[in-house]
């Protein structure tokens, strides 16, 4: 069975050895998309079959900090206290740009598995 940190790891190096991006464009996209993972896993979603727009949707309701509270309707400042449970979610609430970011990355990769 092929892992979502597999075909992500088979992306980047598509990136780096293929399409020759800068190591700053392999660094920045791993890291969104391994944060993508980890929601991913997280919410039990595993297969890239599975992945729809939902889990897209809830990705970035995630990334923004589902507003003005958590994933579990905690205020942003009780981020610290989430850490301390092991829980996984943004510390802050992301900016417009930083989520842009991360969809471009998700767009490249998605793009990349219909290839």
């Amino acid at each position: 069975m092929v892992t979502l940190a597999r075909e992500i790891e088979t992306y980047l190096n598509q990136l780096r050895d293929i399409r020759r991006a800068s190591p700053n464009t392999v660094a920045g996209r791993g890291r969104d998309l391994r944060q993508f993972a980890v929601y991913c896993s997280d919410s039990g979603v595993s297969a890239l079959a599975r992945m729809d727009a939902h889990v897209v949707r809830g990705y970035v309701a995630w990334l923004r900090g589902s507003g003005a509270g958590g994933r579990h309707g905690e205020d942003v400042k009780d981020a610290g206290a989430s850490a301390r449970r092991g829980e996984k979610k943004p510390a802050t609430v992301r900016g417009a740009a930083t989520v842009r970011r991360h969809l471009s990355s998700l767009r490249g990769f998605f793009k990349f598995q219909v290839q």
